[in-house]
């Protein structure tokens, strides 16, 4: 029988207090193999690094800046690590609708199809998504296909942002992938204008 952690609220005593899951991740030097637990500071590093497009409209950005607020605020209350991989997939189709002037009816699952089919999303347009396929085959000797990551993302982002957003409980560390992987799509959907 699976154990499950009933939340509880955060009190004005415990709200600066870190969640425990966020204390069993560590960081390991590759090059001498060191362990350290993370901290808040190499957490809020790693959100911001997370480039956003300065070219996307204004709504979406401050979408995606509450999606990285939600995320930083998962070091003390972990499930807004959920909420805020569902706000960054929220950005996105934002993002779509702006983008390709939806009508109200069309679904996410329309607006990204219709995005790839115009070329505005491509596999190419995911270097970071890539990247981390990549790391993550060669860290656990685990084979990872070279998939069609436009195809991926049609196939599982709007049935993840459906499990989450109607009431089924899902907790899982997704904050990170998801929000780089709406950033990489806004950044093809809205891509710099260098002058």
């Amino acid at each position: 029988m699976a154990v499950t952690l009933m939340e509880t609220i955060k009190t004005a005593a415990t709200m600066g207090v870190v969640d425990f899951r966020r204390t069993l991740r560590v960081i390991v030097n590759t090059e001498t193999g060191a362990e350290r637990r993370m901290s808040l500071a190499d957490f809020e590093d790693r959100i911001c690094s997370i480039p956003m497009s300065a070219s996307a409209p204004e709504t979406v950005q401050d979408l995606i800046v509450t999606a990285k607020n939600l995320l930083l605020y998962s070091w003390y209350y972990y499930p807004f690590g959920v909420t805020a991989a569902l706000q960054s997939m929220i950005a996105v189709e934002g993002a779509l609708k702006i983008r390709l002037a939806a009508k109200p009816r069309d679904s996410l699952s329309y607006l990204l199809k219709k995005a790839i089919d115009q070329g505005l999303i491509t596999n190419a347009g995911f270097p970071r998504w890539k990247a981390y396929r990549e790391s993550f085959q060669e860290f656990y000797s685990f084979p990872v296909s070279d998939a069609n990551l436009t195809q991926v993302l049609l196939d599982t982002l709007p049935e993840f942002r459906n499990t989450i957003a109607h009431g089924n409980r899902f907790l899982d560390d997704m904050g990170f992938h998801q929000l780089d992987i709406a950033c990489e799509v806004i950044d093809q959907l809205y891509p710099q204008i260098n002058p």
